[in-house]
């Protein structure tokens, strides 16, 4: 089943790393309602720019179950 992929421009986005010896953790949560999904993932990074993600499927929730599951 195709899947239909948005780009939304909001000019240039950087990260900033975290102090020396701390990480920095971003998460999202998203769902599709067509498909009755959600996914959540997290990214940890170190003050190197080292990654470590997860992501896993949630089940079909509600988007605020979906985000904190990140």
């Amino acid at each position: 089943m195709p899947v239909e992929v948005r780009v939304l421009a909001h000019g240039n986005i950087c990260w900033n790393k975290p102090p020396n010896d701390h990480f920095k953790l971003n998460t999202d949560g998203a769902i599709n309602n067509d498909m009755k999904k959600a996914v959540a993932g997290r990214v940890f990074r170190d003050s190197n720019g080292k990654v470590n993600f997860f992501a896993a499927d949630v089940g079909y929730c509600p988007v605020v179950v979906a985000e904190n599951s990140g």
